[in-house]
């Protein structure tokens, strides 16, 4: 999975690690619309989204799985999921306020999301629900082709004669 404060990358680094590792990707927000994992709240311009079956129909969809699979999302790092690593992306409180501003976020979530990175949330939280599994965390305020090898370099390092 990949998964870290909304802003850090997950989207652009999911899309080329699945190009680069011919994996299937699922980006969340994209999967919570298609299953109808939540309902669009359009004062606040976000979904909310029941982690519960959020996390069974992922279930679902890594049981039934052909290929390998790349999970993108914040909200992966708030659950326990039979992955085999974890990419955790991070980036400067400053890039990730200028970010989130580029995408006409609201002073509210601009500033959420900027105080749950400081306090490293997802790191927090994916320390706690993947205790066993591999991990890598990346600071995102670097060139996107260096970020890309690595993490491709971890995951076939790492994973060297999985099969799935």
């Amino acid at each position: 999975i990949i998964t870290g404060t909304p802003g850090t990358g997950k989207t652009t680094l999911a899309k080329a690690l699945g190009k680069t590792l011919r994996a299937r990707g699922i980006q969340e927000k994209e999967f919570v619309r298609k299953h109808r994992l939540g309902t669009y709240d359009s004062a606040a311009r976000e979904w909310d989204v029941d982690v519960g079956k959020y996390r069974a129909a992922l279930r679902k969809e890594i049981r039934l799985a052909t290929r390998p699979l790349i999970l993108e999302g914040h909200l992966l790092c708030e659950m326990r999921l039979p992955v085999k690593g974890v990419i955790l992306l991070s980036c400067p409180a400053q890039e990730l306020e200028k970010r989130l501003r580029a995408r006409h976020y609201s002073e509210v979530k601009i500033w959420d999301n900027v105080m749950a990175e400081e306090n490293n949330y997802c790191l927090t939280h994916a320390r706690k629900n993947y205790v066993h599994t591999p991990r890598l965390r990346i600071n995102t305020h670097s060139d996107k082709k260096v970020i890309v090898s690595r993490c491709r370099s971890w995951i076939q390092r790492q994973f060297r004669g999985h099969t799935s």
